[in-house]
């Protein structure tokens, strides 16, 4: 839709800060990067205009970063884009389905998991099918 390709680690950012996670320490808490990484890769968003560095209201001494009103766009085009992909499965699945689906993927899915060891142990422990 004639925008810019991101970077993976770029777009994972916007998604937090979309989502309301602003402050550089918390976004890469959240993705498992150094603060720094989290800095480096945000200062191109910046200089591109898609997000704004701002002084954090609750405490000065910290930056939290903003959606900028060209990201708002790209945001407007994305959620139309799944709105289309969405439509399309409902025409392929049934449109019953789709929302179970969403409502399926809504569930907890419980604690996170953080590392190998612990996704082992939660493959094995899986139930297993007797196809």
């Amino acid at each position: 839709r004639g925008f810019k390709t991101l970077h993976r680690t770029q777009s994972m950012i916007m998604v937090h800060v979309a989502s309301g996670i602003e402050s550089p320490a918390d976004i890469a808490r959240e993705m498992g990067l150094t603060r720094q990484n989290v800095h480096h890769m945000a200062k191109s968003l910046i200089a591109e205009g898609l997000i704004e560095q701002a002084m954090d209201p609750k405490d000065p001494r910290r930056s939290v970063y903003r959606l900028s009103d060209a990201a708002l766009d790209i945001r407007g085009a994305a959620l139309e884009t799944l709105g289309e992909l969405e439509a399309a499965l409902g025409e392929r699945i049934g449109f019953a389905e789709v929302q179970q689906l969403k409502r399926l993927l809504g569930r907890d899915w419980g604690p996170e998991v953080t590392g190998h060891g612990e996704l082992e142990t939660a493959v094995s422990a899986r139930p297993r099918s007797a196809g």
